[in-house]
């Protein structure tokens, strides 16, 4: 027959026997030279107790390991601003953390208020996982090292620096540690072939002086040829852009397997008597590198060659006939355009060397019905043609049934004044481009 008295005071000691039973390494995290050891807690009153317990073991574990810089690695061989080597050294012990193999659970343990984890991680293991990452990661990096080293001897230097891109991004996290393959320091070898892709790269233009007339229509081709050391550059984005003077040109070309882009030239918009087009390498070609590289990296400065273009002022007079007179300040506001584009406006017909109708018309409409008022609707009209003496029709220009409103009792004067403001905007927007594609 079971004792009540004696099974009642048993199972009231259960609870000191467990608490009793923790053990040693919850109150003392163990340690000896052989294992990194750490201790995680979390309180049962959470959830996910053991996720969190676990979590801040690992990272126990982690804060432990000494991340030491060797002394072949890529930070210690290559010149590297200091600031930048500091925010380095955080993000190498973020790798490290993040490659934590073979770690063990040596124990867990639960009381009644918290959950305890013991894990632990030899040293000689995860030595040896870091050598055998080094090697993976130099292996891997050297064939796009070889890759690169290639293309860049075929002339394909974006081919080239796409390789170097992706073989640094293979070691970027790893640059403290020793990474050779085959004798090669595998990171050395690709930031030293990518910050040296572009030295000895020549380019010429053809033609280097042009000379073009103002107010003449324009089509020059200009040939840039970029080579390096004899091997001609291909696939090479080139831009060309007005460094004095504006115009419009070809943006961006790249180079063909000869090496050579070709630009055109088509307007020239500017009254600069000289004027300079720079043509050289898009450096967007550099914004896909790691940004750990283009940090440490001063690129060799890149070849610019430019074309000297001289505009010279042709003496044009222009005689300007006005049609129809119905808005005499649009025919002045007119002349003044004309004037900022190098015409000399004459009031005598046997002097000018052109001669340009402007005719003008201004209708009124009918009343537009508002709920705050109405206005009187009004249309006009600009129509021009520039001629030579002869009186052949070099170009026309038409800016027809332009609406404006005025009060329902304003004069054809107000109307005009409106009108001639609305025609004239159009005009200085419109007109000087439009003269860029004729031949005068």
């Amino acid at each position: 027959m079971i004792d009540m008295k004696k099974l009642l005071f048993i199972l009231s000691l259960l609870p000191l026997i467990a608490y009793a039973k923790a053990p040693e390494w919850v109150s003392q995290t163990p340690s000896d030279p052989f294992y990194y050891w750490a201790v995680g807690i979390s309180p049962l009153t959470n959830p996910n107790a053991q996720e969190v317990a676990q979590k801040q073991a690992i990272d126990n574990i982690a804060q432990q390991i000494s991340v030491n810089v060797e002394s072949n690695s890529f930070l210690n061989i290559s010149e590297v601003d200091y600031t930048y080597r500091e925010e380095y050294q955080k993000q190498m012990r973020l790798s490290t953390q993040n490659y934590i193999e073979d770690i063990q659970v040596y124990d867990t343990y639960q009381d009644k208020k918290f959950y305890y984890v013991c894990y632990r991680l030899s040293k000689s293991e995860y030595k040896a996982s870091i050598t055998r990452k080094s090697e993976s990661v130099a292996s891997q990096a050297y064939q796009y090292l070889n890759q690169a080293q290639n293309s860049e001897a075929d002339g394909n230097l974006i081919g080239a620096i796409d390789l170097y891109r992706k073989g640094l991004e293979i070691v970027e996290p790893w640059l403290y540690l020793d990474l050779v393959y085959q004798n090669v320091n595998v990171p050395v070898a690709l930031y030293s072939g990518y910050k040296s892709l572009f030295d000895g790269l020549t380019m010429t233009v053809t033609p280097q002086t042009t000379t073009i007339q103002n107010l003449k229509a324009v089509n020059i081709e200009i040939v840039a040829q970029v080579e390096k050391r004899g091997v001609a550059i291909k696939n090479l984005p080139l831009i060309a852009k007005f460094n004095i003077g504006a115009g419009n040109i070809t943006p961006s070309q790249k180079t063909d397997n000869t090496g050579k882009a070709h630009f055109y030239l088509t307007q020239v918009s500017s009254k600069e008597k000289t004027q300079l087009i720079n043509i050289q390498i898009d450096n967007t070609i550099f914004h896909s590198m790691p940004k750990i590289f283009n940090n440490a990296l001063t690129i060799s400065q890149l070849p610019v060659q430019t074309v000297n273009l001289t505009v010279e002022q042709q003496n044009i007079s222009l005689y300007i006939n006005s049609i129809g007179n119905g808005m005499p300040q649009l025919v002045r506001q007119i002349a003044s355009v004309l004037g900022n584009q190098n015409f000399n406006v004459t009031t005598n017909l046997q002097e000018a060397t052109h001669i340009m109708d402007v005719a003008t018309k201004l209708n009124k409409g009918s009343v537009v019905r508002q709920e705050l008022g109405n206005l009187q609707e009004w249309t006009a009209s600009l129509v021009i043609l520039l001629k030579d003496k002869q009186g052949n029709v070099i170009t026309q220009y038409n800016d027809e049934d332009v609406r404006v409103l005025t009060e329902t009792d304003a004069s054809n004067a107000t109307a005009a004044q409106r009108a001639t403001t609305e025609l004239t905007k159009h005009f200085k927007r419109t007109f000087p481009k439009q003269l860029q594609t004729i031949d005068l």
